[in-house]
């Protein structure tokens, strides 16, 4: 998916629609791997390429509204949201995984029983998805295909190029990731991280269907690509430290005298709960090493100025953007 250099100089709205119609067709690609036991990427891909589309469209919705009913957005997001469960689980499984391999034996019973319920939470998940696959995608993707298939044109104002469009939004984007990348001061500033990488996705996805059609693009692209994946990193570390927290608190809890019978821990695995208190105490501990691992990385790679790099170069593209609408 690749906007050409021919483009840059067509109209936004035509431009914007293509884009869009190909991102959809990726979707529906991705679609049809769900639930295929040979696509272990499958949810990945998947919630990729829908978060892809969602992306563009947000950016563009003063182009897209004329035609595209507010519904498929609504529908869109019901999608997209039914992918995060599916997807934690899977990388929180594979973590869990390396770990108890780490560990030589040591906490098996007790990784095993956590992983069992991770697996078990998945399984409904991945139910979940399908049904909201199978429920929405086919209308949404023929409702968003005939909305994409035309535009309204006012006679009475000039076209935009679509190059003029990309340069503002490259812009706004860039400064956007830059103001929220500035207010990441400790590995305690979780919402601040999660937002910057949020911002960095969205100029990343603006960028990306300029391919070589714009000099420096591809290279922004790559490193805005590292940017997101190393606060994913300390996101993932982060998120998956709290419910080991959760988990262990119930744990505990189910060791006093007041927990009862019935209580959702008291089953018959082979791990104890001393055994699973003491395996999830280790795996905090050691997410927690983790999640500082990464902070040291994100400020030793980006932070404090370190990525300012990045927005000069956003800038620069927007720059050759506006020159290719003069000429």
């Amino acid at each position: 998916m690749s906007i050409a250099p021919a483009d840059l100089l067509d109209s936004k709205q035509r431009v914007v629609r293509i884009v869009a119609r190909e991102l959809l067709a990726k979707v529906r690609e991705r679609a049809e791997g769900l639930g295929v036991d040979d696509e272990a990427d499958a949810v990945h891909d998947f919630r990729v390429a829908v978060r892809r589309l969602r992306s563009w469209m947000r950016a563009f919705d003063d182009e897209l509204a004329s035609t595209v009913r507010p519904k498929v957005n609504r529908r869109l997001k019901r999608i997209a949201d039914a992918t995060r469960t599916s997807r934690d689980c899977e990388v929180h499984i594979e973590w869990l995984e390396k770990f108890g391999k780490s560990q030589r034996g040591r906490y098996r019973a007790a990784t095993d029983w956590l992983a069992g319920d991770l697996r078990s939470q998945k399984a409904k998940a991945d139910l979940a998805l399908r049904e909201a696959v199978d429920r929405d995608l086919d209308r949404t993707a023929a409702q968003l295909n005939q909305g994409l298939a035309h535009y309204i044109v006012d006679l009475d104002e000039p076209a935009d190029p679509m190059a003029a469009q990309l340069a503002k939004l490259i812009r706004d984007h860039a400064v956007a990731a830059s103001s929220e990348i500035s207010k990441i001061g400790s590995v305690g500033d979780r919402a601040e991280a999660h937002e910057a990488r949020i911002s960095v996705k969205r100029l990343r996805y603006i960028v990306e269907p300029l391919g070589d059609s714009i000099d420096g693009a591809p290279s922004l692209v790559d490193d805005l690509s590292k940017l997101q994946d190393e606060l994913g990193a300390l996101h993932d570390a982060q998120i998956f430290g709290s419910e080991i927290a959760k988990d262990l608190a119930k744990v505990l809890a189910a060791s006093t005298p007041v927990a009862h019978d019935d209580d959702e821990l008291a089953d018959d695995s082979s791990a104890s709960v001393s055994d699973r208190a003491d395996a999830l105490r280790a795996m905090s501990q050691r997410l927690h090493r983790e999640e500082l691992r990464a902070f040291k990385l994100l400020g030793d790679t980006w932070l404090s100025g370190r990525a300012n790099d990045l927005w000069i170069r956003a800038d620069n593209i927007a720059s050759a953007l506006e020159t290719k609408r003069r000429g």
